[in-house]
């Protein structure tokens, strides 16, 4: 499933319909996840202009709280 979800927001990102998309990869899966998260990396760094990705764990903590910050900013307006 994780492969066919991937390659759906990677298509998504190519035609310019998906902004943001945290990836997140458990450590018992990984290896099965490894392809799609692979797939989803090649789309992203073929649209540089308008999509990045990030994959420390670090980066990717600070991108969730910045999104969680914009969906309750949305919530109160």
């Amino acid at each position: 499933m994780h492969r066919r979800v991937v390659r759906k927001i990677a298509g998504l990102a190519l035609v310019r319909r998906c902004q943001r998309a945290i990836l997140f990869e458990g450590s018992r899966v990984a290896r099965r996840q490894e392809a799609g998260t692979r797939l989803f990396e090649r789309a992203v760094t073929t649209i540089t202009d308008t999509a990045v990705c990030i994959n420390t764990p670090c980066a990717v903590a600070r991108r969730a709280e910045a999104a969680e910050l914009r969906r309750n900013r949305r919530a109160v307006d």
